[in-house]
């Protein structure tokens, strides 16, 4: 590979996480103003929680399987991967977000992380599919 390629393909993989990363920080910053004022610091720190938890195995995912070749079945595979690899790393925080943080009423938390999940999810999709391979 070309200093030129290696380039272009550390470049796909940083746009594609930074536009994961600017929907995560959108939808907080949607979400963050009615939290605060409806349930309080506990509440912002839930919603904090649940972005940063689908955040951070959405971008190791996209930064992983960037490199995958472009058919489809391989895009669909890459997509059940990273919604199985979000899921475990959602569920395990969720846990453990209850055992640390009692304050954090499980309802709410639970509904935070579905909202982020499912964003997430659905942009690394759209990213996944629409890529071309960069390796």
């Amino acid at each position: 590979m070309s200093i030129a390629e290696t380039s272009r393909s550390q470049h796909g993989r940083l746009a594609s996480a930074v536009w994961l990363t600017g929907v995560v920080l959108a939808t907080w910053a949607v979400l963050a103003l009615p939290i605060w004022l409806g349930q309080g610091r506990w509440g912002l720190f839930g919603l904090t929680a649940a972005a940063v938890l689908c955040w951070v195995p959405g971008v190791g995912v996209l930064l992983a399987l960037q490199c995958l070749p472009q058919p489809t079945e391989l895009s669909a595979i890459a997509a059940l991967v990273s919604g199985g690899v979000r899921m475990l790393f959602v569920a395990i925080g969720l846990v453990v977000g209850q055992r640390w943080f009692p304050e954090l009423d499980f309802w709410r938390f639970s509904v935070w992380l579905a909202v982020f999940y499912t964003v997430t999810l659905a942009t690394e999709t759209t990213l996944l599919v629409r890529r071309r391979p960069l390796c």
